[in-house]
């Protein structure tokens, strides 16, 4: 799963950092990727 979670963050330690440790992974990708207010 952390080599799922490095391919989708390009390993980049700032985007690594976005990732909400209460949320799962899905719902990390969609609140960064695909919210309104995206970060990503």
């Amino acid at each position: 799963m952390d080599s799922f979670i490095n391919l989708a963050m390009g390993g980049v330690p700032y985007y690594l950092g976005l990732l909400n440790p209460e949320l799962s992974l899905a719902q990390n990708i969609d609140r960064l990727f695909f919210s309104k207010k995206c970060m990503l």
